[in-house]
């Protein structure tokens, strides 16, 4: 009978040895995991940034492109605006000219 108390006892105490131990690693990556987890929730804060600003990049280079391309779209348009100009001012002219033509014709 003593020797089944001494084994019960022994047993026990190795059961709460364990189960101690578990308890004192549990703590050890619980609190190894709050770590990780403020770490990881910088480094997604991070990425988030990091993101938002090739975003940000992104979007300036687009803007970039569209103002160049308007730019070249004005300059177009205004190029045409001129060549019209210039087109109207020598259809005016050339109508002077057979208007001078016509007088000089119909006087003779």
């Amino acid at each position: 009978m003593d020797k089944i108390i001494k084994k019960i006892l022994m047993i026990t105490i190795v059961g709460t040895m364990i189960v101690g131990l578990s308890a004192c690693q549990n703590t050890q990556m619980a609190s190894k995991e709050a770590i990780s987890a403020t770490g990881s929730s910088e480094q997604m804060q991070d990425d988030s940034i990091a993101s938002a600003q090739a975003a940000a990049d992104a979007a300036n280079t687009r803007a970039n492109e569209a103002f160049q391309a308007a730019q070249t779209a004005r300059r177009v348009a205004e190029r045409g605006v001129e060549m019209a100009n210039q087109n109207q001012a020598a259809l005016r002219a050339l109508n002077d000219k057979i208007d001078r033509m016509f007088e000089t014709i119909s006087r003779k």
